[in-house]
């Protein structure tokens, strides 16, 4: 329906959409479609704004079991926001809400903004109260549901009772920042100063706010109480190459898995490469052990990547020929990250080189028009993975000249 609106009201259709309330709050990934059909920017609304004091923790992993310190699973929004609108403060979430629609509905939203301001600091202490004491979290494990949920709702609640400084570094940091300048961390440091005295528990978010704003997210351990944060990189880290080591020889997804390994070197590198400025020489030591582990698994990779082309040269079925594009796809992808990995990428490569030039040859050598045309195309396809898509089409006219040469 959406896409026979004209395209001047699609902007307007999406932001009534959402304002309206009518979608429920776990129903993000909805109003992500109506936005990208719209073409329009998020709108503000009562629920985000709701969470801009811990959105910076916000994760969509929320399959663990364990609660992750300085995560907030997004799954566990919907059921906080019942709890607080129907259970703690019913009559002032309504009028937070309808005095931040109102708001919003004039594009006025420093005026919608100054109304979440006001709500972040009720809000967090009827939390807290609500979560003091264990007949108080017994209470809230019942609305919520889970302990897991509990246990995010209290690490909201800080963040809410000490929104202003959340706010301070958010505008101290426009993401994002390329470089944690001496004044940016000077500043960051004073906010975490302060913090310490008044609210100890929340000066450690600080490091953790402030990777979220980062180009680089390992700058922020040179703050004070950063080991929160380099916590929270590690377990990134450790996904990611995890993500990686589990990828299944030889139906894996190169996408995929091309995807964890860029993302593993990017975070590897910028660690080692600034360990001297780190604060922790723990994590240095813990990403160069994933580092060995997953150099062993790329080495597995490149080490059955001749056999699987040599395969699919054989036997150019479509299953093997699919396989044997991808294992050149991954072996093509890595190559950029050889040093970093320490894998035998290189290796890989010239000895399938060699074996696809010398098949190619033999391919005319051995007539291979005469019916020999899914040999020479499954040729080309490998080619333009291995050599480059001009070195694909040479080889794809060299093959059909040779063909119409000897059709009678």
């Amino acid at each position: 329906m959406l896409a026979s609106v004209s395209e001047q009201l699609k902007p307007y259709l999406a932001r009534a959409v959402e304002v309206s309330g009518v979608i429920a709050p776990r129903h993000d990934m909805v109003l992500g479609n109506v936005r990208r059909i719209a073409g329009s920017e998020r709108t503000p609304t009562a629920l985000r704004s709701f969470c801009l004091p811990f959105e910076d923790l916000l994760t969509v992993n929320s399959c663990t079991t364990v609660k992750q310190k300085g995560r907030i699973a997004r799954d566990s929004i919907a059921p906080i926001w019942i709890w607080l609108s129907q259970s703690l403060l019913p009559l002032e979430t309504k009028s937070y809400y309808r005095a931040f629609k109102a708001a919003i509905a004039v594009a006025d939203h420093a005026k919608g903004k100054s109304h979440a301001a006001d709500f972040w600091p009720i809000a967090g202490a009827a939390m807290r109260a609500a979560l003091a004491s264990e007949s108080g979290r017994r209470t809230a494990r019942q609305i919520l549901k889970s302990e897991l949920v509990v246990a995010d709702a209290q690490e909201a609640t800080l963040l809410l009772c000490v929104a202003p400084a959340v706010v301070k570094i958010r505008e101290l940091l426009v993401p994002p920042v390329p470089v944690l300048t001496r004044e940016l961390l000077n500043a960051l440091r004073v906010i975490g100063d302060d913090l310490a005295l008044c609210e100890p528990g929340a000066a450690h978010y600080v490091a953790v706010i402030a990777m979220n704003q980062l180009a680089r997210p390992w700058d922020a351990l040179q703050l004070p109480l950063s080991n929160l944060a380099g916590d929270i990189i590690f377990n990134d880290i450790q996904m990611v190459a995890g993500a990686a080591r589990g990828a299944r020889h030889p139906d894996f997804d190169v996408d995929a898995l091309l995807d964890n390994i860029t993302r593993f070197t990017w975070y590897y590198g910028g660690i080692v490469e600034n360990s001297d400025r780190l604060r922790t020489s723990k994590l240095v030591h813990l990403v160069s052990r994933e580092r060995a582990a997953l150099a062993e698994t790329v080495n597995g990779y490149m080490r059955h990547a001749p056999s699987i082309l040599a395969e699919a040269l054989r036997r150019p079925d479509s299953e093997r020929v699919e396989r044997a594009l991808r294992t050149v796809r991954l072996v093509m992808g890595c190559k950029p990250f050889e040093i970093a990995l320490g894998a035998s990428v290189s290796e890989a490569e010239d000895v399938m080189c060699r074996m696809l030039l010398s098949h190619n040859e033999h391919l005319f050598e051995r007539n291979a028009w005469n019916g020999g045309q899914a040999r020479i195309a499954t040729s080309v396809k490998l080619t333009s993975a291995l050599f480059g898509a001009d070195h694909g089409e040479f080889l794809r006219r060299r093959g059909g000249a040779a063909f119409d040469a000897h059709v009678p």
